[in-house]
């Protein structure tokens, strides 16, 4: 379960739907609210930063924060890590970049 928290494998749909059935959640709505979390373009999307380019970054505190984040995950971790807008807006402040500028940097990698 702790693989798939992390992002690090892959979880199937029938394996979705019977954590769905433990936890008692309707997984309709939680499909619905990921898909625009992911697809959507609004305000508060979800970014899939990869954390790979972004350790080999021009940017000393990115390149670093990248670093630290790739050694707390599994070995089987491809590098890839979801961030919602409240971990994109800290990764800003922590840069010392401008919203905006991240997502740029975001896109790039």
């Amino acid at each position: 379960m702790a693989t798939h928290e992390l992002g690090t494998r892959a979880m199937s749909m029938c394996q979705f739907i019977e954590y769905c059935h433990v936890l008692d959640v309707r997984p309709g709505p939680m499909v619905d609210r990921v898909y625009h979390d992911v697809v959507d373009t609004r305000e508060n999307a979800i970014v899939i930063a990869d954390l790979d380019k972004l350790a080999r970054s021009e940017y000393p505190n990115l390149a670093a924060w990248a670093e630290i984040r790739l050694r707390s995950l599994p070995a089987s971790a491809r590098g890839m890590l979801p961030l919602p807008r409240q971990a994109q807006d800290a990764l800003a402040a922590l840069c010392k970049f401008e919203r905006r500028q991240l997502l740029e940097i975001l896109g790039a990698a």
